[in-house]
């Protein structure tokens, strides 16, 4: 259900759910270099041959499932500092770009960074501010002062002097992080998602949004209105004073395309549907002009001299542009930036030639470009330098570190970089260390193919000794002194078998990594690879699945192996437990969990599973489940929103979520009622997790990296 929202006054938590619509489970199977053969085992690269016959691992008697009935625990789950404290913050990915004078403001994580952009081949940071509420989506610029989205927070920051930024006193708190963002004068537009729903069964949703108008003429922002739309809303335009409100989603329909008179931004008036106007997922009005990016290399045109009543104008199509995220005009040339369905996201840019100049708008609208001195500026993970020209190759180029998985050692964090197409061509996978706390850097290493000009890593795993990166049908081993590669381990199995690019780490024990393959119609398996010497890898022995699954996760310690696998013919995912204590993978049981579990760590006496709505709807029960190790008893359920990563260190179970940007502790200590002991505002969801002594890193693409310290528990 949805939630009910007054006009006025809005009771609503800061942290509110966001739609979750993409796949969980990806069994892509991009094109694979299968080597040469077993002999002779080179220094740097094996090649392994699984065959079919090896040895499988009997299916035990599962195991009932005796408290089934235990239901998840909804404690209070409070914002608390006696577990953690900051240590450091850096990083992020770039997200939106403002352009003022000769400098660039982006969003980087929780900051935002001032760039030198006078020479564009040589961009150069001029300062960066203290960390915001939250990872930065949006900013715009308007008479020196800056106005950013941190997640539902609105901030404003003098930007006069680029070199010396100064975060101004005040922010206004909003229902749902910001999803447009809008500076007309002396007024803010924002909207943002409040709550979501989504029915499986009848393939509908229902979305609740907000608009809110923020006067920011004086000392202090001053909200002034705020309206509740029972839509989806991804885009904001204004039309003379008509404020236009659009969205790509579906509901029981393509959501509406909606206007507001905001003549008086103090009294916005009810939304108002305007008829035979597309889904949108991008648009700007430029004087009397709409542009709209609709469909898949399409710009439409409409003429707005009658906010109301749209007229069709003209249209542009360019095969390059895909589906638009964001667009600029400068005079007769319409630069845009988008992605391409080609089984995963590929950043493209085009320029058009409008058949009339579009003069610039009367207002500020957020975006992922600009366009200054000839030159057009792109934020797509860094920032790009495009001569308007001839907007092909780029002249200039600003990386911020990207972190899409972590993992750490006493001394070190290793940080990895998928890599993978972007702006400028192909970004290879990237592994960095940093010291700890202090987030120096202490080493790189850049993953090849092959063919020497690309590879994707998926997830980095950590022993005593070797880092191991999940790849392309491969497992690459680096020395975990300095970095450099041990053996890229290469896979060559039989027909139609592949090693499953889960976008998660191999689990790894000891000397022993095990891996998981799939193939779309046989029984998947699970190979036990012994790295004792990870120049000579060898196949201790495998697990054989009696039907087709798909690996969902998988953990191990010296003692336990546990597999949660979706079981395509049944329709159900599974908990499979392996005890490892004499040496070959022996099962001791099985439990059906629900298809929404996720997550599955070990501890010393028990199992965390973590569960998270695939959908990310609002209200959904997900939770945090305590199972018994051996027997499989559910101990425990606590009720939290959606987990994204489990981490157990002694007694506290560290969680990430995907509906909620906090880092939780849950004292396991009882673990048939675990405590809530504290948790730590982040600046986005879904961080992945790493321990490391007495610190905590969490990271991911948005936030960059924190380093939090873990305090000793309270007394009880």
């Amino acid at each position: 259900m949805l939630q009910t929202m007054n006009r006025r006054n809005f009771g609503l938590s800061a942290s509110v759910f966001g739609i979750f619509l993409s796949g969980c489970l990806s069994t892509a199977t991009p094109t694979v270099d299968k080597g040469t053969g077993l002999s002779p085992i080179p220094t740097e690269e094996s090649h392994l041959i699984l065959s079919p016959s090896a040895t499988g691992i009997p299916t035990a008697t599962a195991l009932p499932l005796p408290t089934s009935d235990i239901g998840p625990t909804m404690t209070a789950i409070p914002v608390s500092e006696s577990v953690f404290q900051l240590v450091a913050q850096m990083g992020g990915a770039f997200r939106a770009i403002a352009v003022s004078g000769d400098s660039a403001f982006v969003g980087q994580g929780p900051r935002i960074v001032a760039l030198d952009i006078r020479n564009p081949h040589a961009i150069q940071e001029i300062s960066r501010t203290d960390m915001l509420p939250a990872t930065i989506s949006h900013v715009v610029v308007g008479d020196s002062v800056l106005y950013a989205a941190a997640g539902n927070h609105l901030t404003l920051v003098g930007v006069s002097d680029p070199s010396h930024m100064v975060v101004e006193p005040g922010s206004i708190d909003l229902p749902g992080d910001v999803s447009a963002l809008i500076l007309r004068e002396k007024t803010v537009y924002v909207t943002g998602q409040v709550a979501f729903d989504y029915s499986p069964e009848r393939n509908s949703a229902s979305f609740l949004s907000y608009v809110a108008a923020i006067n920011v003429s004086g000392d202090a922002p001053q909200l002034v209105d705020m309206l509740e739309v029972p839509h989806a809303v991804d885009a904001l335009a204004l039309a003379g004073d008509y404020l236009y409100l659009a969205s790509y989603r579906f509901e029981e329909a393509p959501a509406p395309f909606l206007a507001i008179d905001a003549r008086d931004p103090a009294h916005l008036s009810q939304p108002q549907t305007i008829a035979n106007m597309p889904p949108v997922f991008d648009m700007q009005v430029f004087q009397t002009t709409l542009l709209i990016a609709s469909e898949m290399d399409t710009l439409d045109a409409y003429d707005v001299t009658n906010p109301l009543s749209p007229e069709p104008a003209w249209n542009l199509t360019d095969g390059s542009m895909g589906a638009v995220e964001g667009l600029v005009a400068d005079r007769d040339h319409i630069y845009t930036i988008g992605a391409q369905p080609a089984g995963a996201r590929i950043p493209t840019r085009s320029q058009l030639t409008a058949p009339e100049p579009l003069a610039a708008s009367d207002y500020a609208v957020s975006s992922s470009l600009a366009v200054h001195n000839a030159i057009v500026y792109i934020v797509e993970k860094g920032l790009f330098a495009y001569p308007i020209d001839q907007p092909i190759d780029p002249i200039g180029r600003y990386d911020p570190r990207i972190i899409d998985d972590l993992a750490a050692s006493p001394e070190a964090i290793y940080s990895l970089d998928h890599g993978g197409l972007a702006l400028s061509g192909w970004d290879p996978a990237k592994l960095t260390a940093y010291s700890i706390p202090d987030l120096g850097i202490l080493a790189d290493y850049t993953a090849t193919s092959a063919d020497n000009t690309q590879n994707l890593l998926y997830g980095i795993t950590i022993d005593a000794r070797f880092i191991y990166l999940t790849g392309q049908n491969q497992l690459e081993v680096l020395d975990q002194t300095d970095l450099s590669p041990v053996n890229t381990i290469r896979s060559e199995v039989y027909p139609g078998y592949e090693l499953y690019e889960r976008d998660a780490e191999v689990p790894v024990s000891g000397h022993f990594a095990y891996l998981p393959f799939f193939e779309q119609s046989n029984p998947a398996m699970v190979v036990r690879l012994d790295l004792a010497d990870p120049r000579q890898p060898q196949v201790a022995s495998q697990i054989q699945f009696d039907s087709p699954v798909i690996m969902v996760d998988a953990a191990a310690t010296s003692s336990w192996l546990a597999l949660l696998v979706s079981n395509m013919q049944r329709n159900s995912v599974e908990l499979l437990v392996y005890q490892l204590s004499s040496g070959t993978p022996q099962q001791i049981g099985k439990l059906q969990v629900p298809a929404d579990t996720m997550e599955v760590q070990i501890g010393d006496q028990w199992l965390a599973l973590g569960r998270s709505d695939p959908y990310g709807r609002s209200g959904i029960t997900t939770d945090l489940t305590v199972v018994s190790l051996p027997n499989l008893n559910v101990l425990s359920r606590v009720a939290v929103p959606g987990v994204h990563e489990i981490v157990l260190r002694d007694q506290l179970a560290l969680v990430t979520m995907k509906e909620d940007n906090r880092l939780f502790a849950f004292d396991l200590k009882d673990p048939v009622n675990p405590r809530t002991v504290g948790a730590f505002a982040l600046g986005s969801t879904s961080g992945e997790l790493a321990v490391s002594g007495d610190y905590v890193i969490v990271g991911n693409h948005s936030m960059g990296i924190y380093i939090l310290s873990i305090n000793m528990l309270p007394e009880d």
